[in-house]
């Protein structure tokens, strides 16, 4: 959540304070890390290992016991990934509970920005987290953001199918078929998502068939793409397999969407810092 040249400057002023010079800068704009620097950098973890202890230690004596972490993940049928991230959080942290959420578009953002909601996972796609905080007139800078991965467009079909057999998929193969996806409210930003995908579809000359599902229980979903009703696109694996699906990624689209964290940078639960910390930790 920092520009560049912010970054460069803290990095100068540590150079000067310490009097050694951490990184050879070249006129291409590589960066490359000096001799001098490659010594320092153990003291360097030491340091940034202590800070994290020396906080999760103060959280800990600090913290109510009733502490609550108010955290937000739309419903979706792949996995959004918060899992692990709950788990490392709860081991370190386990004065303090999570309440769950299921909140989306303007409703997501609005709870976010009064404090009912400390952060969100996203699924990001050309920048539509930025986009909805300025439909609802919010200041994408108020926000920071923690990248949990990129991702590449998933497929979930049919085993019958004769592509089921390839490790990667071209999307124009499915061109007559439908596309099934998750209807989260008609009042949300998800045409972002879905704008998208038609975008990717009509790239490859078809206009793709999609179909919306209100439907709540997965496995229903997924019964539907065994029997070769639809396929589905997705941005990451459901948690369970299940019977007669094959999921493949979609060649050429590395780079597709980001899933992140984002949260409101004034915000200061300390269950929200104690989890970002702790996100930072395991994603680092």
């Amino acid at each position: 959540s920092f520009t560049a040249s912010a970054v460069s400057k803290q990095v100068s002023a540590l150079e000067k304070e310490l009097g050694v010079r951490l990184f050879d800068r070249k006129a291409s704009s590589a960066v490359s890390i000096t001799p001098q620097g490659e010594a320092l950098l153990p003291l360097f973890h030491k340091l940034l290992n202590t800070c994290e202890e020396l906080e999760k230690t103060a959280l800990s004596l600090s913290a109510p016991k009733n502490q609550i972490l108010n955290f937000s993940s739309p419903p979706s049928l792949g996995n959004w990934g918060e899992d692990r991230l709950i788990l490392h959080f709860y081991d370190k942290y386990p004065q303090i509970s999570i309440c769950y959420h299921s909140e989306t578009g303007p409703r997501l953002v609005r709870k976010m920005a009064v404090k009912e909601i400390d952060v969100c996972t996203f699924f990001d796609i050309n920048s539509c987290f930025e986009h909805l905080l300025l439909r609802n007139g919010l200041n994408p800078s108020s926000f920071g953001s923690i990248l949990i991965e990129p991702c590449q467009l998933l497929l979930a079909f049919s085993q019958k199918m004769p592509q089921a057999s390839k490790d990667y998929v071209e999307i124009q193969d499915f061109k007559h078929c439908s596309f099934l996806m998750k209807n989260f409210d008609v009042r949300t930003d998800q045409d972002i998502g879905t704008g998208h995908f038609r975008n990717f579809c009509h790239s490859f000359g078809f206009q793709p068939n999609i179909v919306f599902t209100n439907e709540q229980k997965r496995s229903l979903v997924f019964s539907r793409i065994a029997a070769g009703e639809a396929a589905a696109p997705i941005l990451s694996r459901p948690e369970a397999d299940y019977p007669g699906v094959v999921i493949r990624p979609v060649a050429s689209t590395e780079g597709y969407a980001q899933k992140k964290l984002y949260y409101l940078k004034s915000n200061t639960s300390p269950a929200l810092k104690a989890f970002l910390a702790s996100s930072r930790e395991l994603l680092r």
